[in-house]
């Protein structure tokens, strides 16, 4: 599930720099020129669980942090967004991996971080998913 959102986003936001979604979420000493997208594996929780036949029911949220330069004008993050949110449009079930993927609404801030400053933008991908075995 984790790759098939890195490989959306990927897809959505070609010229930026995707980074993170796995356990190396170090923070890039600068924002590549065209943005960069920090992706978190995120934690499924507790599932819900149906008893017959026995299903294990997901809401999985992959933390996004997107972020531009310093300078570059708030309308390209905001572009950025938007693509994304067209990928999860475009790909409601990931491929056949969920039963549904949703986006949250952005949350805009400038932010300092690893002293790269940028307008960020935090925003979740949910993934909503069954399984008979929560190890599989």
């Amino acid at each position: 599930m984790l790759l098939g959102v890195k490989a959306l986003v990927a897809a959505a936001v070609p010229l930026a720099e995707v980074r993170g979604f796995d356990e190396d979420t170090t923070y890039p000493e600068t924002i590549a020129p065209d943005g960069t997208v920090m992706g978190f594996p995120g934690d499924p929780g507790q599932p819900e669980v149906d008893l017959s036949p026995i299903a294990y029911n997901y809401d999985q949220e992959f933390p996004l942090e997107v972020a531009v330069p310093p300078g570059t004008p708030v309308e390209v993050l905001i572009g950025m967004l938007t693509d994304i949110g067209m990928g999860v449009a475009a790909d409601p079930t990931l491929g056949g991996l969920c039963e549904y993927l949703v986006a949250t609404a952005p949350v805009l801030r400038d932010r300092t971080t690893n002293y790269v400053t940028g307008i960020w933008a935090d925003v979740s991908i949910i993934a909503s998913y069954s399984t008979s075995d929560p190890l599989a």
